[in-house]
């Protein structure tokens, strides 16, 4: 059976869901960011729906803050909802499922609809960020944008490859579409996280421990030994991500 694009993602999410707290800390730095950004507007909201929850680094801060609220955290990928369920199963107001962000039940609806590092996933991007805000008072979420990880495409291209990553929005294109949804109050910044890796060995391998390795369909493996030599004494990789909060 041929599995389709989503499939392959949730796949590698799920391979990942024992290894991505080791890994993940760039996106724990990104999530925590998010909820203090949240929590320092004092909003009070009535329901809280995340999307692409993983183990758990966004739904920690804020359901600590919101402590009566019902909290539901959702992700395609099921043994990441698992993790995040043994995380939490002594907190009953949160309860963790499998849920398609970009497929919501008709009847979901919840006052914050949230998210920090998973809508690059979605095949639909402006389709599926439309629908969610008709579904909330207050969407807030992360997005890697277009020139993340610029300086491991422009390594490639010296070597005349492609590095075969998901095409990112380009922060305009992000910034633009937001204003058009036409938020009563709007928070737009795009941050930058840079990490450092002795090597892409090692990049590589934190890529796939937290199930972010795979590629544009139809991408043909290169061979990278060329490239291993080249950045033998390290190399940074540059996360560019913008933080969106919109009210109505």
């Amino acid at each position: 059976m041929t599995l389709t694009s989503k499939q392959k993602v949730i796949n590698a999410f799920d391979k990942a869901a024992l290894t991505y707290d080791r890994y993940a800390y760039t996106q724990k730095r990104i999530a925590t960011n998010l909820a203090c950004d949240l929590i320092g507007r004092n909003n009070n909201p009535q329901s809280i729906l995340e999307i692409g929850c993983g183990t758990g680094f966004l739904t920690q801060p804020l359901a600590s803050h919101f402590k009566d609220i019902p909290y539901s955290a959702t992700d395609f990928a099921p043994l990441m909802v698992k993790s995040c369920q043994t995380k939490f199963e002594n907190i009953s107001k949160i309860s963790s499922f499998v849920m398609d962000g970009e497929n919501l039940p008709l009847e979901t609806n919840a006052d914050l609809i949230c998210s920090s590092m998973a809508f690059q996933w979605f095949e639909n991007f402006e389709t599926s960020v439309r629908k969610l805000w008709e579904k909330t008072n207050i969407l807030a979420f992360t997005v890697p944008v277009e020139g993340t990880f610029q300086e491991l495409h422009d390594t490639y291209k010296q070597f005349n490859y492609s590095a075969g990553f998901k095409p990112l929005i380009p922060a305009d294109a992000l910034y633009k579409l937001c204003r058009n949804l036409k938020p009563n109050s709007f928070q737009f910044q795009i941050r930058n996280e840079v990490e450092y890796f002795q090597n892409m060995l090692l990049f590589i391998k934190q890529l796939k421990g937290t199930g972010a390795q795979t590629p544009i369909a139809n991408y043909s493996p290169v061979n990278i030994r060329p490239m291993l030599n080249y950045l033998n004494g390290g190399f940074s990789v540059t996360y560019q991500i913008a933080y969106c909060i919109l009210e109505k």
